[in-house]
């Protein structure tokens, strides 16, 4: 047992008399473990039989109960500034190490086959602890048996080791055209939730047994009766999801701490089940076979698969062998039988003022009465898919709009036949790098489209442009590509090489269009490069928002402790976004992803906790500093506020 500098007691000023029971219960919850599987934690209780109180431990795990007991004697202790007479304890294994720890201390400790009043408090805290979360167990589900949930977790386990399903994302459409399988499992999606590591598949009901463009079922009054989605709800939707324990149902992690079944990746459980509404089923063994054997044949899915547009896995499944062929509709089918995809905003913009600015360079005139400064019609229509006449540089910028407006696999397809039509086409390396399913992949991608930046470039350009970099919108896929590359270092911990990028990037463009400083004054805290960091600041003091309050906040704090400036300058950021505190203090649950955020709103506040580079948690104090500055004033209680009456008679 640890001890707590040898008296755990203050020194009593009366001869102590109180009976205090002690214990522990294993909370019916889970806490992420460093470096392990989660678990269950366990939290020791301390209550005096005299007074009724209650003390308690930090939580811990199984191996540390007997330190945890110590503990909660000891806050008992020190919050009752008292010592009890006997302490009574059920275990005897306990009991012992407590009464090697006690006895000297002349408290008598005793075992008790039963400490009915502990007991029956701490059965009401692990009561009101649990999670009310009526989904049902998967064991529920007809036929299923511990082996083939076994089995399943193992697929799982393998399916998120592998890296083929990586390339595809929520804009992939995956068929299953073998085995016959049930109208809503024929088609599905894997959707990345905010990371990499822990995909979920959701599948979509059948067009032919659903069909959409025929039934109105996404309403344009989100505020009119439920009957106008009762198509919707009808047709339910089943998902396959890897969740950490304390987001999936209670039952599934007991079974799978009490069976010791596998864990995939960092501690995620699969579950799979039917959404209809409110209401959650669990899939039959026949089901869960299928979804065992299509996790299996996607671990074994090459990115040469997905290519092909249509392959075939063999394999084993608890309800024996199975043969899955899968399939990409979007890619087998012709291009011209395909709907044209919305057109890219940005991409027409720049094209288009491109091509006005070099008819000016080339000294044509442009007629203002026809209208020929503004954007043609035709230019915000989809491109054809025949190629164009033209330079091979337009050529592969036409093959590349058609990229980004069909998304998914066919993506990827188009923007490598537009790198074959014009290798320096820096966009389409762009795209192939935010398809990547790894930083490191992404990194690669995107030091290609510098160079091939570099190439289309020339170095004269980087002479005559710098001071002015983005208005030059020739440069603008050179910027984007290793704005790519800086956060793909970032994001791989490299952060001196990503600072490198930056500040180069800074340099061709003081202005910073692209928001790059937000990123760099993080990433310079991050290497104790404060006064670069606060120099880098200085040089925007028109921007006061949140991504550039929260850091000076920091560099002061870092330079000055908790000073009167250091305090003014969180009350800016805090003003700024109010949001941000909570998501770094882990009190507030982080918001989904969006590539779009409001000043001031959480999703702001989302990108700045990305944005950070762990910053906060790196500097000794900070946290609890900012914990302290920003939690709401105490309530004033009925003495304070007879104390104010009584003054103001006065």
């Amino acid at each position: 047992m640890a001890e707590l500098g040898g008296q755990i007691f203050p020194g009593p000023a009366r001869q102590p008399f109180e009976t205090w029971q002690v214990g522990a219960i294993r909370l019916p919850m889970w806490l992420p473990r460093s470096g392990g599987d989660p678990f269950r934690p366990w939290v020791a209780f301390c209550l005096s039989l005299d007074s009724g109180k209650l003390a308690a431990s930090e939580p811990g795990s199984e191996e540390e109960v007997p330190s945890l007991l110590e503990r909660a004697l000891a806050e008992a202790g020190r919050k009752w500034r008292s010592r009890p007479a006997r302490v009574q304890v059920a275990e005897v294994a306990w009991a012992q190490a407590l009464d090697d720890l006690l006895s000297p201390q002349g408290v008598a400790v005793e075992t008790r086959s039963a400490l009915p009043e502990l007991s029956e408090i701490l059965a009401r805290l692990s009561h009101r602890a649990a999670p009310d979360d009526p989904r049902p167990g998967p064991l529920t589900g007809e036929g299923v048996t511990l082996e083939d949930l076994a089995a399943f977790a193992r697929a799982a386990a393998g399916f998120l080791a592998a890296a083929g399903w990586r390339h595809l994302n929520h804009e992939d459409l995956v068929r299953i055209e073998a085995p016959d399988v049930d109208a809503d499992l024929r088609q599905f999606f894997v959707v990345h939730q905010g990371g990499r590591s822990a995909p979920d598949l959701r599948f979509l009901a059948d067009p032919e047994a659903v069909p959409w463009e025929e039934e109105e079922v996404w309403p344009d009054n989100e505020d009119e009766d439920d009957e106008d989605d009762e198509g919707l709800g009808d047709a339910g939707e089943w998902t396959v999801e890897l969740l950490k324990p304390w987001e999936a149902p209670p039952e599934d992690g007991d079974l799978w701490e009490r069976h010791g079944l596998p864990w995939a990746g960092d501690g995620y459980i699969p579950v799979a089940g039917f959404w209809q509404g409110e209401d959650f089923r669990r899939p039959d063994h026949r089901q869960l076979a299928l979804f065992e054997g299509l996790l299996a044949a996607l671990a074994a899915t090459a990115e040469e698969d997905l290519d092909s547009g249509r392959w075939e896995k063999r394999v084993a499944t608890a309800g024996g062998p199975l043969g899955i062929v899968l399939s990409l509709p979007d890619v087998l089918a012709p291009a011209e039988e395909l709907p044209a995809g919305p057109p890219v905003i940005w991409r027409i913009l720049e094209r288009s003022l491109r091509d006005m600015r070099k008819r000016l360079g080339d000294g044509d005139a442009l007629d203002l009465e026809k209208g020929e400064l503004l954007i043609p019609p035709a230019a915000v229509a989809p491109v054809e898919p025949e190629t164009p006449e033209g330079t091979s540089e337009r050529q592969a910028e036409a093959v590349l709009d058609r990229a980004y407006a069909a998304g998914g696999r066919r993506a990827v397809l188009l923007a490598r036949e537009a790198l074959e039509i014009w290798p320096d086409c820096a966009d389409a390396y762009n795209l192939l790098a935010v398809r990547s399913p790894d930083p490191e992949s992404a990194a690669r991608l995107y030091e290609l489209g510098v160079a091939a930046a570099e190439r289309a470039l020339g170095p004269a350009a980087f002479a005559e442009a710098a001071g002015h970099f983005w208005g030059v919108l020739e440069t603008r896929p050179y910027m984007r590509a290793r704005q790519g590359l800086a956060e793909s270092l970032v994001e791989m911990k490299r952060f001196a090489e990503a600072a490198e990028h930056l500040e180069a990037m800074l340099r061709l463009n003081p202005n910073d269009n692209q928001g790059l400083r937000h990123s760099l004054v993080n990433v310079l805290i991050g290497l104790d490069r404060d006064a670069e960091a606060w120099d880098l600041a200085g040089l925007y003091p028109e921007d006061g928002g949140a991504l550039l309050e929260y850091p000076r906040a920091l560099l002061r704090f870092r330079r000055e402790g908790d000073s009167v400036a250091a305090r003014r300058a969180l009350k800016r950021a805090v003003q700024s976004n109010r949001f941000v505190p909570g998501l770094l203090l882990q009190t507030r649950d982080l918001p989904p992803p969006s590539p779009f955020f409001v000043p001031g709103r959480e999703e702001e506040a989302a990108l700045y906790h990305v944005l950070s580079c762990e910053t906060w948690t790196g500097t000794a104090g900070a946290l609890g500093w900012l914990r302290q500055r920003t939690a709401p004033p105490p309530k004033a209680g009925r003495k304070g506020k007879a104390k104010k009456r009584k003054k103001k008679r006065r």
